[in-house]
This record gives C-alpha cells, sequence and structure tokens, in this order.
C-alpha cells in the first residue's frame, strides 16, 4: 500500500508539473469542467422542478387538460368555446370526473398603481381553486354569484404583486384597482 501511494503522489506531482508548465490549457479545461458542471446543476433542478417534484395541488395526478381541436385545425388546441364548456360540464361522469372548470390567459394593464404595468393572468370560473385545493393567503376565491353577468368584477392578484406594486398592504381587499 505504502508504494501505491508513492506512486499517486509521484502521478500528482507529474501531472501539475504538466499543467503549470501549459497555463492556457489548464485554464481552458478548469474553465469547461466548471461550465459543464454548473450546466448540470442547472438542468437538474429544472428538471427536479419541472417534472420530478410534484405539483402544489390537491391530488396533482388526478388533474386534466381538455380542449377543442377545431376541424380544418391541423391538429392544434384551440380556445374551447363556452357552450361546449357548459354542455361538456353537464354531461360529466360524476363517478370519473370530480369537476370541471374553465381557465384561459389574459393580458392586462394595470393602472392608478404607480407607473402602468402589463400583467399576464388568467380568466377562470369560481370551482377553479377549489378544484385545485389551494386557497389564497389573504382575502378569498371566487363565488358562484362572482360569474353571473353583471355582477361586480373581482380579482385575485399574485403575491409577487401584491408585493411589489401594493407594499403588502392587507387594507387592499375590498379596494378597486383598474386593469
Amino acid at each position: 500500500s505504502g508504494k501505491n501511494e508513492r506512486t499517486i503522489v509521484n502521478e500528482l506531482r507529474i501531472a501539475i508539473r504538466s499543467l503549470l508548465r501549459s497555463r492556457s490549457f489548464a485554464v481552458t479545461a478548469l474553465a469547461t469542467i466548471a461550465i459543464a458542471i454548473g450546466s448540470n446543476a442547472a438542468f437538474f433542478s429544472i428538471l427536479d422542478a419541472v417534472v420530478l417534484s410534484p405539483l402544489p395541488y390537491r391530488a396533482p395526478n388526478q388533474l386534466v387538460a381538455v380542449w377543442e381541436v377545431l376541424e380544418g385545425g391541423e391538429g392544434e388546441a384551440a380556445r374551447v368555446a363556452a357552450r361546449s364548456f357548459v354542455a361538456w360540464r353537464e354531461r360529466a361522469n360524476r363517478r370519473v370526473i370530480a369537476g370541471m372548470s374553465a381557465f384561459g390567459g389574459a393580458r392586462m394593464t394595470l393602472t392608478g398603481a404607480g407607473e402602468p404595468v402589463q400583467l399576464s393572468g388568467s380568466r377562470t370560473d369560481a370551482a377553479y381553486f377549489d378544484l385545485l385545493g389551494v386557497a389564497p393567503r389573504l382575502g378569498r376565491t371566487f363565488r358562484r354569484e362572482d360569474t353571473i353577468s353583471g355582477a361586480a368584477p373581482v380579482v385575485l392578484i399574485s403575491e409577487g404583486l401584491w408585493r411589489e406594486r401594493f407594499s403588502s398592504d392587507p387594507s387592499i381587499l375590498g379596494r378597486g384597482i383598474v386593469l
């Protein structure tokens, strides 16, 4: 074992001397190794967060997304017409489908709270948050009466927006904002 240790120490000395003689090669090799390690760490962090970790919802393995593919649309997903969604919900087998909710992307501009800012959000119905099993930190989610035509508009804002634009002020509850 002592002979093996001396051999390893001698080989390390030779390797270090070689690297010191060719510093540009050593720097390039070390930079390449550092970039590779950093890239792998970033990739596996994203993979863990997006693919391997469960979604932060109640029963995430039971969630499904359904959309329409219009005839002649070459297989591209399209917005679901409101009447299609209502028909699906009415015909759903309650032993198989616990509930359904509609949502879709929306872009808005927030004004009246500092400089105007473009926001990305979603339009959804009253069942959305209950189906996901999530609740807001403050306030409430949508109620069925909020979805009736002519009802006062209701909005839920993200925690990030609440902190950035409204300084984490809890009195924002019940106040109007301009979107």
